[in-house]
């Protein structure tokens, strides 16, 4: 019985070890993401008010 339970535990910890990997990935994607936009975004409007 312990032994069905370690296993039972070792799951779960792998699956809430992928979940918080995938959950870092996508908010550094998002913060890396909206960085870019707002750089072009800013590229555009100086180029624009220069012109």
């Amino acid at each position: 019985v312990f032994q069905v339970h370690l296993v039972q535990v070792v799951v779960l910890v792998q699956i809430v070890l992928v979940v918080l990997v995938e959950v870092v990935v996508v908010v550094v994607l998002d913060v890396v993401v909206v960085g870019l936009v707002q750089k072009v975004f800013e590229v555009m409007v100086e180029m624009f008010v220069h012109e």
